[in-house]
């Protein structure tokens, strides 16, 4: 069963921390003459998500449990609405940079997520 967002964090980005591009899906190579190759690297389109969330001291752990224990350390996927058309999507968390605290105001903190939404 995959696991859901967790109800323990706030369910939508700060409007000014969501940002959304395109993942790379072309492989280019060089021929021996003439010109160069592309082609699909995958016929699946993703997109990359970095969605920003404001939170407090307790919301910390719990985030990190959610994704060390729920997803096992990030390696599983998720559902989660998608902040803009509220469709229920499956997303990871990036495996290389998963995500990233800074502190706020106060006892707040800004938890950036960096996470690969599918089709």
């Amino acid at each position: 069963m995959t696991a859901t967002w967790t109800l323990d964090l706030p369910q939508t980005p700060d409007r000014n921390g969501f940002e959304e591009r395109p993942k790379p899906v072309l492989i280019a190579f060089g021929t021996d003459s003439g010109p160069g190759k592309r082609r699909p690297r995958s016929s699946i389109d993703m997109d990359l998500v970095t969605a920003a969330f404001t939170v407090d001291v307790a919301q910390l752990p719990l985030f990190r449990t959610f994704l060390r224990v729920d997803l096992v350390k990030g390696s599983l996927p998720f559902l989660w609405a998608d902040p803009r058309d509220g469709v229920t999507y499956r997303w990871w968390f990036d495996a290389e940079d998963p995500y990233r605290v800074t502190p706020k105001a106060g006892p707040l903190w800004l938890l950036s997520c960096n996470l690969e939404r599918m089709p």
